[in-house]
């Protein structure tokens, strides 16, 4: 099963049921049910199911992560600066001793107690052919598809949540005119071979 039709099942599911529970809540069939029912415009429904929808949510994180792998393309073509601090301390100094003619022995420290490195370095990409350019077009085409995937997603939840709100009566008229326009467009396109 693809991770589309996936996402489609569960977006029909949760609005389905969002659907039901803003239908149920509107038809309240007892007075004290009444009371507590939150009463919702046919808008405000679908603001809420739009909401609070776990695909559309899906698709807007998407989007958030497709802009973040944009600014790390972007950065990959910005100066890279690396600083190194090393110490290092010698408890034991390391000596030689050395017998000199007529001096006597003579200890000599082969060197300081403590060593302290640094280093600093700059890197800045001039020529990558092409590498950070086509991973920030990549980037910022996969945020478009994203927020495409978002409105779709959107749409899709207005197309199969619309038909669940609206009253019983308005459903069947509107079922009843898209039955008329059907066999008029039969009847102009003639008997079927």
């Amino acid at each position: 099963m693809s991770l589309a039709f996936a996402r489609k099942i569960r977006v029909v599911t949760v609005l389905f049921v969002t659907s039901l529970f803003l239908v149920s809540a509107l038809l309240g069939t007892s007075e004290s049910s009444e009371q507590n029912v939150l009463r919702l415009s046919l808008e405000e429904a679908i603001e809420l199911a739009i909401a609070e929808s776990e695909t559309v949510m899906q698709s807007g994180n998407d989007i958030t992560k497709s802009g973040y792998r944009r600014s790390e393309a972007i950065s990959a073509a910005l100066p890279h600066v690396n600083a190194d601090v090393g110490y290092n301390y010698y408890p034991k100094v390391q000596t030689v001793d050395m017998v000199m003619p007529g001096a006597g022995p003579i200890s000599v420290e082969l060197k300081d107690d403590f060593d302290m490195t640094t280093s600093v370095t700059l890197e800045q990409p001039i020529y990558t052919f092409g590498k950070i350019h086509n991973a920030i077009r990549a980037a910022t085409i996969a945020r478009e598809v994203s927020r495409f995937s978002k409105d779709a997603v959107e749409r899709e939840a207005l197309q199969v949540s619309l038909p669940l709100c609206l009253p019983g009566r308005a459903l069947v008229q509107r079922r009843q005119r898209e039955h008329q326009r059907v066999a008029l467009r039969r009847e102009r396109l003639g008997p079927e071979p």
